[in-house]
């Protein structure tokens, strides 16, 4: 076996230094010295140097580069104990492999396969002829014993009994190695056989590597003959060269540089090609050299189209579309892909699509790609699907539709078909908006089909209902602000439900609600819009902390308003022209914020001046008016205010000159409808208690509150309860309303009629005045045994009348006692009456007005 591993080193250092010479050899620059100089130091010593070079392993060098194929090759071929090289041939013997192999490593790859399966087929081939010869060898030394047995068995008769026990095993053992030998010859020669058919194998597959490797070469070569004589094109002057140079204002590269860009630019004709080409789009397209040069450098190869594509384009555009010239120029400059024949198909199929589904005719289909000229790319097919979704599912009408796509042309270049139906799909099935909403919806803000599904729209959908915001309103909310669910939740949103629940310090029902109420308030900024709003309320105006959340409650749009544009003038007019004292500014906004919203030139300026130019208001009184009833600067000056004083004064009777001391005494008075409020009561008062218009009057100026009050629920219940209960005669009651009208204020539940039960309990009668005129500390102490016997009347579960009955057990609150009543003041002169009426007017009102309590409107 030494032999034949010998003889195989020996054949794989013969294929290396061919192999070397093949790479040698292909270099035409090399001379024959340089091709043998490795070889004269001897296998060995050449093997070292390569193979000692420090490379790395064997095994990793094949996929590194061409030096760690080399160092392959010498692995392979060559032993690891070789002898000590000359030092200079450490470091020059790879390099010089490597310098005869650049360029060529498929082909130095294909002979070091090629080599490498020869050579482990011919150490194969040694390995099979050293294992025939052992076996022949087995063979010829079993039949040289086999021929003296039988000499042996001859001589003795033939009995293999008369052998001796040494000869019989031998020949057992002879007769088992023969067996041996022959299984050994038979298994040689099929792997003999086999080696023969990988030896045609390896031969197939080297020709087939040799022929691939041949028309890479071919290829390589044509494909390098090409771009050389593309190269000399380039680099060769030509007509067209200079033509493109003069025509467009490019310099030699930029002109090169397009001829590298557009095949067949350089030898396009000047005269049948470039020529009209830029005239056409000079012409036709009205553009200026500059502007053609753009436009090249957008889309050069628009030199490769014909004129009459230019001039049939132009067509298109300004006869069918309607284009004017500069808007047609200036598609055609930024989009010059528009003048391609299949862009000029499209666009005829796009608009005869938006005809028969949008109802657009061409100009409108025209002025949408001056805008949006990228609609033009869109294949029919794909806008005819989004259009019958439009249609079917959101159920747009064709002039709807038309509408929607005039505003927002952009509509047309949404995603696929099956993101446009799931964000549908999301706006029917989770958020519940009917088709007809939905429609709406679309209309107003188209955008909104456009955004993320998954990013956008769910994220924000499940802000709201983390906040509270009923699923019910967040319908309302989308209908009336669309643009809600397009608020991205992180940073902003975030921000925004920190700031109601934290800063605000609203509980999160509340702030849905406020959300619900106002969906505007999503797109404002916590930092520029709402916390400015806030520190002016609490700093400047002096709203308490607590009361700014109570507030955007009652009228979350106040945290919309701007400081400077609408606050802060508001502020100053109710302090400046109003007179309302600046501590009292905060507590009358926080009772009616909405004031804070009116505008001051439309609203609050015409009603200061109605109520002190025409009816007479003392301006210094108007303040403290507006601080106890600030509704009364939202009412309209022609649908309110002028109409009720109107009626007051012409159908009532009540003198020009008291209105002012009524609407100081009962402001809510001009809230009153008149046709739903006022006139019912007047009518009331003179049908059933039968009083005269001087009686109806009077009662308007000495209690106008009264006015206020439900004839159903407040006024015929006392009326009945009075004469039937209390046994008041109905003329002798309509003297006293007449005369005392603050008897029909008192509470009927709260005061009349316990007042009256407990005195028919004692057996006791007073007048009408006398029962309910004083206070309960008052009548309590003076008729039963304190604040402690003051009750209330529940009614009777068993009984459906109407009666009431004794609860001993629900007792009120015990009442401080009242402060002692100031002394009063020595009354003036006539001469000072009669120069003081005002004041006077005011004195005899409050004296009136301790008479009897004040009602409150509506009860």
């Amino acid at each position: 076996m030494a032999w034949a591993v010998r003889c195989r080193d020996v054949l794989s250092t013969v294929v290396f230094i061919l192999v070397c010479q093949c790479i040698i050899s292909t270099d035409q620059s090399a001379g024959p010295l340089r091709a043998v100089a490795p070889v004269q130091h001897g296998g060995n010593l050449l093997g070292w140097a390569v193979f000692k070079a420090p490379l790395g392993r064997p095994s990793q060098l094949a996929a590194r580069s061409p030096r760690a194929a080399v160092c392959k090759v010498c692995c392979s071929s060559l032993g690891s104990d070789l002898g000590a090289p000359p030092s200079e041939l450490k470091t020059t013997t790879v390099d010089w492999l490597l310098e005869r192999t650049k360029g060529r490593s498929a082909q130095f790859d294909v002979i070091l396969q090629t080599s490498t399966d020869r050579i482990n087929l011919q150490a194969k081939l040694l390995d099979l002829k050293s294992k025939r010869a052992q076996v022949q060898k087995m063979r010829d030394t079993n039949s040289e014993m086999l021929r003296e047995v039988e000499l042996l068995r001859t001589q003795l008769g033939g009995n293999d009994d008369s052998l001796p026990a040494e000869t019989r095993e031998s020949l057992s053992r002879s007769e088992a190695s023969m067996h041996e030998a022959k299984m050994a010859q038979q298994q040689l020669e099929f792997e003999e056989a086999a080696l023969a058919a990988e030896s045609i194998r390896l031969e197939l597959d080297s020709e087939r590597a040799r022929q691939i490797l041949k028309l890479r070469s071919l290829l390589s070569d044509s494909q390098e003959c090409a771009e050389e004589r593309k190269m000399e094109a380039l680099a060769a002057p030509s007509p067209a060269k200079k033509f493109l140079g003069e025509a467009l204002g490019l310099d030699q590269g930029k002109v090169d540089t397009l001829c590298t860009e557009v095949d067949n630019l350089c030898s396009a004709s000047v005269e049948l090609h470039l020529r009209p080409l830029i005239e056409a789009l000079t012409d036709y397209a009205s553009l200026t050299p500059k502007r053609l040069e753009r436009m090249v450098r957008r889309w050069p190869e628009v030199l490769m189209l014909s004129s009459e594509q230019v001039k049939s384009c132009s067509r298109v555009l300004e006869e069918e579309l309607a284009m004017s010239k500069s808007d047609a120029s200036s598609v055609v400059e930024h989009h010059p892909w528009i003048l391609a024949e299949s862009a000029e198909a499209r666009i005829r199929s796009l608009t005869e699509l938006l005809g028969s589904h949008a109802a657009l005719s061409a100009p409108q289909v025209g002025g949408m790609l001056v805008t949006h000229t990228g609609i033009a790319k869109l294949e029919s097919s794909k806008v005819q699907a989004f259009l019958d979704l439009l249609t079917g599912e959101i159920n747009l009408k064709a002039s709807e539709l038309g509408k929607l796509l005039l505003s927002w042309p952009r509509l047309l270049l949404l995603g696929p078909e099956e993101a446009r139906q799931e964000t549908v799909d999301f706006f029917l099935n989770e958020i519940r908006l009917s088709k007809t909403g939905l429609a709406k919806v679309t209309m107003s803000y188209p955008q909104l089909l456009t955004m993320s599904l998954d990013n956008s729209l769910r994220k924000t959908y499940q802000w709201l209902l983390d906040l509270e915001v009923p699923h019910t309103r967040i319908e309302r909310v989308v209908r009336s602000h669309p643009k809600a669910l397009g608020y991205r939740v992180e940073g902003k949103l975030d921000d925004l439900g920190d700031f109601l629940l934290d800063d605000l310090q609203l509980p999160r029902g509340k702030a849905g609600a406020v959300i619900a109420k106002f969906p505007q308030l999503l797109g404002l900024s916590v930092s520029d819009n709402l916390r400015p709003t806030v520190k002016f309320l609490v700093d400047e105006v002096g709203v308490p902390r607590d009361g700014v959340g109570k507030m955007a409650v009652a009228f979350p749009q106040l945290l919309g308003l701007s400081v400077e544009a609408t606050l802060r003038p508001h502020v100053d007019f109710l302090r400046d022209e109003l007179g309302v004292p600046p501590e009292k500014i905060g507590k009358m906004v926080m009772s009616f914020p909405h004031v804070l919203a009116y505008c001051v030139e439309t609203n609050l300026r015409p009603t200061l001046e109605f109520l002190h130019s025409e009816l007479g208001v003392p301006r210094k009184r108007l303040g403290k008016l507006v601080v106890n009833h600030p509704q009364i600067l939202g009412y309209s000056v022609a649908s309110k205010l002028k109409p009720t004083v109107s009626y007051l004064v012409s159908e009532v009777g009540v003198p020009p000159q008291r209105i002012p001391m009524l609407v100081e005494r009962c402001p809510k008075l001009l809230g009153c409808s008149v046709p739903n409020n006022l006139r019912p009561t007047v009518s009331f008062f003179h049908e059933e208690l039968r009083l005269d218009r001087q009686q109806i009057c009077n009662i308007m100026t000495k209690y106008p509150a009264l006015m206020g009050l439900s004839i159903d629920n407040n006024l015929r219940p006392k009326l009945a309860y009075l004469t039937d209960q209390l046994g008041i005669p109905r003329g002798e009651l309509e003297s006293m309303v007449g005369t005392c009208p603050q008897l029909l204020a008192y509470s009927l539940e709260k005061r009349i009629k316990p007042r009256h039960r407990l005195l028919e309990g004692r057996g006791l009668k007073l007048g009408l005045h006398s029962m309910l005129a004083p206070s309960d500390l008052t009548f309590y102490q003076r008729y039963g045994e304190g604040l402690s016997s003051m009750t209330q009347v529940v009614p009777r579960p068993s009984q459906e009348s109407g009666k009431f009955y004794w609860h001993p057990s629900a007792s009120l609150p015990v009442q401080p006692k009242p402060s002692p009543k100031k002394p009063r003041k020595p009354r003036t002169t006539k001469a000072a009456m009669k120069e003081q009426l005002s004041e006077e007017v005011k004195q005899l009102s409050k004296s009136a007005g301790r008479k009897g309590p004040r009602a409150a409107f509506g009860t």
